[in-house]
């Protein structure tokens, strides 16, 4: 039977390092094009509409118009709102500021750690992160998989990462039992074939 595992501010950088480095340079999350349809009010949209405005809003990669689609999406229940709110909230996380101001630093997890002692220092240091939108996003991604749906690598690995620090909250100094074993379910699909998720694998198991 599991216990509570230490969570500490180096192993916390290095799962960052892990899965945000295939990323860097990843135009499917990180974009910046404009587009027209976000000047409509998703108020007045269906929910097959709201979820086209809130993709639009993904790609336009402009933080208020994502922020306006996730609300109104965030309580739509189908597979595809609840994975499009999930890539919103992996956006709105902060980690696209997050890999611009440590990219020269991302194959060394110390270097990304800075001098924080702990995750929340850490966290402390960089307020354009922010871990509520990555957990909840960890959420709605493990809440998918359990359902069957078919999740990326990358999905896999954010999810788990997510899922690994809304077991720390709120002091992250330790990681429940049952948010590791749910974050090592959910990446483990993934390591099959993908060196990333093997790497995020062996971390987590290494708590």
């Amino acid at each position: 039977m599991r216990t509570a595992r230490r969570f500490p501010v180096r192993l916390f950088a290095a799962l960052l390092v892990t899965g945000l480095l295939p990323l860097t340079g990843c135009e499917a999350i990180f974009t910046s094009s404009p587009f027209t349809a976000l000047q409509r009010k998703p108020s007045d949209l269906s929910p097959e509409q709201r979820i086209t405005y809130a993709q639009d809003a993904l790609a336009s990669g402009d933080p208020a118009a994502m922020q306006t689609a996730l609300d109104a999406i965030k309580n739509d229940t189908s597979s595809t709102a609840v994975y499009t709110a999930a890539e919103l909230e992996i956006e709105l996380s902060g980690l696209p500021a997050l890999v611009a101001s440590v990219v020269g630093n991302l194959s060394d997890p110390s270097a990304v750690a800075g001098g924080a002692t702990s995750v929340d220092a850490f966290l402390a240091a960089h307020p354009e992160v922010q871990p509520a939108m990555l957990i909840d996003a960890g959420a709605r991604l493990q809440g998918l998989d359990t359902a069957g749906a078919v999740l990326t690598d990358s999905d896999r690995i954010l999810g788990a990462i997510g899922l690994a620090l809304g077991g720390a909250t709120p002091s992250y100094t330790s990681v429940s039992p049952a948010s590791l074993t749910a974050a090592i379910n959910l990446v483990t699909p993934a390591a099959a074939g993908d060196p990333v998720a093997q790497q995020i694998l062996a971390q987590l198991n290494a708590l």
